[in-house]
């Protein structure tokens, strides 16, 4: 007789055999330091739920949380990721199977107006079509529609600076190890043309760029003479169908300053001359003035294999809200 499944929020000390059901699962290793960053060193905080059976975890629902700013008032929106079960356990994926009935411990628990006193008034994610579908089946997700990016290739755009070869100063932008408040200053100006989204202050910018275990990003920054940072965009170089591409990974300009967004578009397509990348892409959307300027500036719009999902605990985040009032860049998925 199997021993029974108890289902609980993580504790310490369940690290290692979480990470031997998430190689089981995925058929892939993740290391201990890249899990403390994603789920112990996230500012917003720890959203993990788990079913251990005999003391062994065999299956997770996790989530990496995210502080939005919202009509005046901050809440809680959080990305589904890595959420799993063993194989062992895959025989009961219905109503009361190990996954399903940890995923609605981990919504009581987390859920804004749940038992467990929550306050996420929204999950979101980008799964992968099987998972998408038991989500849609079992737990509420609902599909908001297939997501599109903005494209360029290099050589397209007489403004390129690598026609040029200028260097990052002969742009005035610089390269940035640190944030400190200057980043949230830069937050509440763009804020305000923003409706809901992520919070990007110093310790958020930190902990999600220049201190993750596996990624190098490039932080780049348009600064004033007096030193205050006017305008923001991180990138980084992946690998994607044999091609080179330089993603966008943020870009946070105040509408209003359009020639802070041409230095640093400049400074990426240097940057991605560096990085030998054919291509330039990011996500905006489609609310965001910036959608239509990257448009002029030779972006062109493409569908991605990526289907967004969300499920909302909060009457104040209904689906107008998230395809209309909603800002996100890839940053703010796990993706880049």
């Amino acid at each position: 007789m199997s021993a029974p499944l108890e289902i609980r929020p993580l504790r310490e000390g369940d690290e290692e055999s979480l990470l031997a059901t998430f190689e089981a699962a995925f058929g892939r290793g993740l290391s201990l330091e890249t899990w403390r960053w994603a789920f112990r060193q996230n500012p917003a905080g720890t959203q993990v739920q788990v079913a251990l059976r005999g003391g062994r975890v065999v299956a997770q629902y996790a989530a990496l949380p995210n502080r939005v700013w919202m009509d005046g008032q901050e809440r809680v929106f959080s990305q589904v990721v890595d959420s799993m079960v063993h194989p062992d356990e895959r025989g009961g994926l219905g109503r009361q199977g190990t996954f399903a009935r940890t995923a609605r411990s981990f919504f009581d628990e987390h859920g804004l107006g749940g038992p467990g006193g929550g306050e996420v008034s929204m999950f979101y994610g980008w799964p992968v079509p099987a998972n998408r579908r038991i989500g849609e089946r079992l737990l509420g997700y609902e599909r908001c529609g297939r997501q599109l990016a903005l494209v360029r290739a290099l050589e397209q755009g007489t403004h390129d600076a690598t026609r040029s070869r200028a260097s990052l100063a002969d742009l005035d932008v610089e390269e940035l190890s640190s944030f400190d408040e200057r980043a949230l200053w830069l937050w509440e100006r763009c804020a305000p043309e923003m409706g809901a989204g992520t919070v990007r202050d110093g310790a958020w910018l930190l902990w999600r760029y220049l201190r993750h275990p596996e990624h190098t990003y490039s932080c780049l920054g348009v600064c004033d003479s007096q030193g205050i940072l006017r305008g923001l965009a991180v990138g980084r170089a992946v690998d994607h169908d044999g091609k080179r591409v330089a993603l966008v990974a943020d870009w946070l300009v105040p509408s209003a300053e359009p020639q802070v967004g041409q230095q640093l578009l400049k400074a990426l397509a240097l940057k991605a001359h560096e990085w030998d990348c054919e291509t330039l892409a990011l996500w905006m959307p489609p609310v965001s003035n910036w959608f239509t300027w990257f448009q002029a500036q030779g972006f062109a719009l493409r569908p991605t294999p990526w289907q967004r999902v969300v499920r909302s605990f909060d009457r104040r985040v209904d689906m107008e809200l998230v395809q209309t009032g909603w800002w996100y860049q890839l940053g703010d998925s796990d993706l880049v």
